[in-house]
């Protein structure tokens, strides 16, 4: 059975790893897109030439929004906002983003938040002023949010011990404006990457090690 192709896709940081440069997007992400899905000569027209502009058919592109991870902020965010905030498309995809975060309003009163924590792990007052006011004039009261982080703060805090009044703004928008709202988080940044190398000994042995590069 054939399904639809979505209609958005969300990547959430980090985009550029481990550094912020424009050889180091187009060799580890853009490739990527173009690969999976290359802009043919038919939705090459779908694709704008500016951001938001309409498209020239009457089915449109499939959205793209990508939030920066800490590793995007390296260079304070300049490679991120020339590569993906100024530019309208990656692939097939189209790229409307003109800011570093997102809200997305979804079917069945669902919302999807996309938050830029930067390299403090936290949103500024202008970004939490965006989504508090959101919250407040554009949701009803049985609608239902979904947060995406570049990486889990609630579990980190909880391994390194980190005193529970750190993301105050993070944690402001969801237990004040988004008032129990929040129904899931999402976030990556953690890599559980474990290699086993495989030995046998001159005696028949063999074992199965983690390994462990000279």
């Amino acid at each position: 059975k054939v399904l639809p192709r979505g209609e958005i896709l969300v990547h959430g940081g980090d985009l550029a790893y481990p550094h912020p440069t424009d050889e180091v997007y187009e060799e580890r992400l853009f490739s990527v897109y173009d690969q999976a899905f290359p802009a043919s000569d038919t939705n090459e027209l779908l694709v704008p030439l500016k951001k938001n502009q309409p498209a020239s058919s009457s089915e449109p592109p499939p959205k793209a929004y990508m939030i920066p991870g800490n590793h995007d902020w390296i260079d304070g965010l300049d490679t991120y906002t020339k590569q993906v905030l100024h530019r309208s498309s990656i692939g097939g995809w189209q790229l409307p983003q003109d800011m570093p975060y997102f809200a997305l309003k979804l079917p069945h009163n669902w919302w999807l938040f996309g938050l830029d924590l930067a390299l403090e792990d936290d949103m500024d007052m202008v970004q939490y002023g965006y989504f508090a006011r959101l919250a407040e004039e554009k949701m009803g009261p049985d609608d239902k949010v979904i947060i995406v982080t570049h990486c889990p703060p609630w579990l980190i805090d909880w391994f390194f011990g980190v005193d529970k009044r750190a993301h105050k703004l993070l944690r402001q928008l969801i237990t004040g404006p988004l008032r129990g709202r929040t129904r899931l988080r999402l976030a990556g940044d953690l890599h559980f990457y474990l290699r086993h190398q495989f030995h046998r000994y001159d005696n028949g042995d063999v074992s199965c090690t983690p390994y462990e590069p000279t």
